[in-house]
């Protein structure tokens, strides 16, 4: 491990990465700051998927403190990885440590992104309850989830919050028609 260290400090990244793993594949990292360092080595050589295995797993086993920072950030690797329902379940998790209405908002866009509407839709509400910012592109994720559920009454309502924010009122502007227009061939009033 203090080779792998030593690599890191010279910025040699792949170096690092491959002495870290034999040192891990032979147990000889037991230390909190090794596995961290393991952890972000993959993350670094763009190997998200195994940087979250590794950190889900010792902050499961206790060896790294299970807080909002820990949390935020086991959230962010499995989002790299393209794991969206897991990324969101940590987000969720380090939320309840700091109700930050940034979690909320990363939750529900990641929900979202995993087709789970409803869930999107909670944790987006949430974030605008918590005082989110950004409170233009939640109404935004909000009225696509709407859509996507066919409740039109509801993504006009959330049309109209966003055209509001000056950074999404393009976008907003241009939803507005398609969702009448949708609202109408089935039989809905808007």
């Amino acid at each position: 491990s203090q080779l792998g260290f030593f690599y890191m400090l010279v910025e040699d990244y792949k170096k690092a990465l491959s002495t870290f793993e034999i040192a891990y594949n032979n147990d000889f990292l037991e230390k909190k700051s090794q596995i961290k360092a393991l952890a972000q080595l993959y993350a670094t050589n763009e190997i998200p998927y195994k940087a979250a295995v590794i950190m889900e797993k010792y902050i499961k086993s206790g060896l790294i403190e299970k807080d909002e920072n820990t949390l935020s950030s086991l959230a962010n690797t499995w989002h790299q990885a393209r794991e969206y329902k897991k990324a969101a379940g940590y987000y969720a998790q380090a939320a309840t440590y700091k109700a930050d209405p940034d979690f909320f908002r990363r939750q529900g866009i990641l929900l979202h992104a995993a087709e789970d509407y409803k869930g999107a839709l909670i944790a987006l509400q949430k974030a605008l309850d918590a005082g989110a910012e950004q409170v233009g592109r939640i109404h935004i994720a909000m009225m696509e989830a709407n859509i996507y559920t066919g409740n039109f009454r509801k993504a006009m309502v959330h049309v109209r919050a966003a055209k509001k924010d000056r950074n999404v009122e393009r976008t907003a502007r241009a939803w507005d028609p398609y969702i009448k227009e949708k609202a109408k061939n089935r039989g809905i009033k808007v």
